[in-house]
């Protein structure tokens, strides 16, 4: 009986706390994530970094929070020299500046076709 008295004293005053968090945390879907092409060349040119791409988008008073390297699943390219590859340079930023970003080429990865989608490398 004591330990069903606590138990339920326990969630009752637990759950005032409920919803009182700090307000200053920032909800996932403030932040949009987009990528742009490395332009890598097979067999010619590895492509541009990801600083090169974030950096695009700072002289465009845009605040990249996240940079990551990766590339395009669901779709193949052959390996042949002299073409281009799926490889990708993907950022996160606030999605009030998504409209901006996509005017500069980047492309919101929620556009991505349905049998489509990126898988994260690691960067050379």
């Amino acid at each position: 009986m004591k330990n069903t008295l606590w138990i339920l004293l326990s969630i009752t005053l637990f759950s005032g706390c409920a919803g009182q968090g700090d307000s200053s945390i920032t909800a996932p879907d403030e932040y949009a994530i987009v990528y742009k092409s490395t332009e890598a060349i097979q067999c010619q040119f590895e492509g541009n970094p990801p600083e090169t791409t974030a950096q695009e988008l700072i002289d465009n008073g845009i605040d990249v929070l996240g940079s990551e390297c990766g590339f395009i699943t669901g779709t193949e390219v052959p390996s042949v020299c002299g073409i281009g590859d799926l490889s990708i340079n993907i950022h996160t930023i606030h999605v009030q500046n998504l409209d901006i970003a996509i005017d500069l080429g980047f492309t919101d990865v929620a556009s991505l076709p349905e049998e489509q989608g990126y898988e994260i490398t690691e960067c050379d």
